[in-house]
């Protein structure tokens, strides 16, 4: 099994770009352009789908590394890991923090949004805002994306200690049974609401929904049948396996359709699928390899984290000079493309000068990120 791993760069990039696509119409929906924001009421599902691809992706990742650090160390530094981890994650995570923090009680950029207030900045600051339900009256601002990288900081806590621990099968079970305990618990509290509506369960069902553990799974799993070269990756390699596998994708990037309790945990099996297909199977259908997917896909945390903050302040300014209402005219395509650029270029110069400092901190950084 290789160490660097082909095809995850563009598949980031693809999940980046269909993230920053969506919440352009949201966010220009929060700006008073109808017409887009019904088209993102019958597409809000895209940016979620495209999170949970980055979730199978991250998953794999995490747990790729960690399989060769283990295999050439006979170990896994957990002090190592936690490091490289803080040191990829936090340092965008609170200056971007700090800066919608400044530009929220200081300019007028944000007046759309109402300001982070102390329960806002709470959940964000320690990686809760999953259990936001809690917390009744949070406010964060230009911030809702964060909730994935609460997700993530979540699962890497215990993760890396148990695959540390567990030996040969044991790996795969954990994950196993973190996707039948989502799915298991999401099925018991239907049941217990049936039986006795309560507004507490709906809201530890919206906690079991936005906790894609599962998707992070997945990721896990197919990083096991590689490491393990499993025979179940000759059915996996199928051409016509390979084929759902992407029409399913496509699906979900063009279709509004959710399966009922279970759509993050079916369509992360396919995510996972194409994954496998990418990084391993010399005769995959399609291989999402070329330097814009490259370039995209190494900055695509940084795109991912200032688009949101950024897509107001754009369309604040398109209104300011007087664009608003030609871009309405065409559907927000100027904003999209507008947005997209300066995003992609805060993004690019994000990670050339401000991350990438951090990154060669990291014991034996790779160009592999999770």
């Amino acid at each position: 099994m290789r160490d660097k791993l082909p095809g995850l760069n563009g598949l980031r990039a693809i999940a980046a770009s269909f993230v920053l696509f969506g919440h352009v119409y949201q966010i220009a929906g929060d700006f008073g352009d109808t017409s887009v924001a019904t088209f993102f009421k019958n597409h809000d599902l895209l940016g979620i789908n495209m999170v949970n691809l980055f979730f199978v992706i991250s998953g794999f990742i995490i747990t790729h590394v960690m399989f060769v650090e283990q295999k050439k160390t006979g170990t896994v530094s957990l002090r190592n890991f936690y490091f490289k981890r803080i040191l990829r994650i936090w340092p965008l995570y609170f200056g971007i923090l700090i800066l919608v923090l400044i530009a929220d009680h200081y300019t007028g950029l944000y007046t759309n949004y109402p300001s982070i207030n102390g329960k806002g900045l709470f959940l964000l600051c320690f990686f809760i805002m999953n259990f936001a339900f809690v917390y009744p009256g949070y406010n964060i601002s230009v911030l809702p994306h964060y909730w994935s990288l609460s997700i993530e900081e979540q699962f890497y806590i215990f993760w890396p200690p148990f695959f540390k621990f567990l030996k040969d099968k044991r790996k795969l079970y954990f994950p196993i049974a973190v996707i039948l305990g989502i799915i298991g618990g999401r099925a018991l509290v239907v049941i217990l609401f049936r039986l006795h509506p309560d507004p507490f369960l709906t809201n530890l069902l919206e906690l079991l929904s936005i906790s894609k553990f599962g998707s992070i799974s997945m990721g896990v799993i197919a990083a096991w049948l590689i490491h393990h070269d499993h025979s179940i990756l000759r059915f996996l390699y199928l051409k016509w396996v390979q084929i759902l596998s992407w029409m399913v994708l496509a699906g979900t990037i063009l279709f509004n359709y959710k399966i009922p309790y279970i759509h993050f945990e079916v369509t992360a099996f396919f995510y996972a699928i194409i994954v496998v297909n990418v990084t391993t199977n010399t005769r995959n259908i399609f291989m999402p390899e070329n330097r814009f997917f490259d370039t995209t896909g190494k900055i695509s945390y940084g795109l991912y984290m200032y688009h949101w903050p950024l897509i107001p302040i754009i369309a604040g300014a398109f209104r300011q000079i007087g664009i608003w209402d030609f871009s309405v005219k065409y559907h927000q395509l100027p904003l999209l493309i507008c947005s997209y650029t300066f995003a992609f270029g805060l993004a690019w110069l994000s990670y050339k000068y401000f991350e990438s400092v951090f990154l060669k901190m990291r014991p034996g950084h790779t160009n592999q990120k999770g």
